[in-house]
């Protein structure tokens, strides 16, 4: 059992998870002990394109080493973008028959092919509560090649529309189960996340997740096998440990374990490596910005690759 301490002992070992100066949040009670991974101080492996300003989510693949999968965020085409690890740009791809309303988030899980990984983008922005839908594309992942400034189209992408239990929800945070397939996604709604399960149509509510008090939650991944949930706030990040036999709901129903993470401008992309040794973080850059670093999280101790 992960042992929990008091918030306001924690705030301050999450200085380093400060980032976005304009909003306050009060850390959740938080695990500490053996149970949780330590990690190496953040990292900056490179810098985003500048072409891109508002990565709202990214994605390692695991098939093509050294590539990370990013998205814009609204305003942008049905477009996504393989970077390197260093930032570099090296294609943009069409996705073909989709439309991009408020592109959230980005993941990579199974889907109908056997051995086959998929990317999903997560149409789920919805910032006034207004949209009576959202909608979560698939496509199998391109494939990159070599070279750069390359252009790609997908194969045609398939849409699952989804309506809300409780009514319309603003949400950044998807999830693919690498298990099952299965997909979850995370509200963005001050002290009062939610996990929604995709049943269906259906976005079904199935359990609160605390992310702290005054905390948005933005993104989210899961490990490669499976046994570790991580999620981002603007300000900070968290990993739950997900045992053999739980659900998603039990696993963010416990205290989580805190990530060292870098102080971001407006940090709303976080994805697991290829082998599981580190997380990656972007920001949204701010005007005026050529690029922004992209930040390696290195596991030091106790990680889905340690494990």
């Amino acid at each position: 059992m992960l042992r929990a301490r008091a918030s306001v002992v924690v705030a301050l070992a999450l200085v380093l998870g400060a980032g976005c100066p304009r909003r306050t949040e009060t850390p959740p009670a938080v695990a500490e002990g053996a149970s949780c991974p330590t990690f190496r101080d953040p990292e900056v492996i490179g810098r985003s394109p500048s072409v891109l300003r508002e990565i709202s989510g990214v994605v390692a693949s695991r098939r093509q080493p050294g590539v990370l999968w990013v998205h814009n965020d609204s305003g942008a085409g049905p477009e996504i973008h393989a970077l390197g690890l260093d930032g570099a740009l090296l294609a943009d791809g069409e996705v073909v028959g989709a439309q991009a309303v408020d592109w959230e988030d980005i993941a990579l899980g199974p889907g109908p092919e056997p051995g086959r990984d998929y990317l999903y983008i997560a149409d789920i922005g919805d910032n006034q509560r207004r949209r009576s839908s959202v909608v979560i594309y698939r496509i199998p992942e391109p494939e990159v090649g070599s070279g750069a400034g390359l252009r790609l189209r997908s194969e045609p992408a398939v849409a699952t529309t989804l309506r809300y239990d409780r009514g319309a929800e603003n949400a950044e945070a998807l999830l693919v189960d690498p298990l099952d397939g299965a997909l979850y996604v995370i509200s963005k709604r001050v002290g009062a996340a939610a996990l929604y399960a995709v049943d269906g149509d259906a976005l079904v509510r199935q359990a609160a997740v605390d992310a702290g008090s005054g905390a948005l939650v933005t993104a989210a991944d899961f490990s490669r096998d499976g046994r570790w949930i991580a999620l981002r706030t603007y300000n900070a990040a968290y990993l739950w440990p997900r045992p053999a036999g739980r659900s998603i709901a039990e696993a963010l129903g416990e205290a989580p374990c805190v990530i060292k993470a870098a102080r971001e401008g407006q940090g709303e992309a976080i994805g697991f490596t290829a082998d599981d040794a580190a997380l990656i973080t972007i920001s949204e850059a701010k005007e005026g910005d050529d690029g922004v670093p992209i930040y390696r999280l290195a596991f030091q101790s106790g990680g889905p690759d340690k494990t």
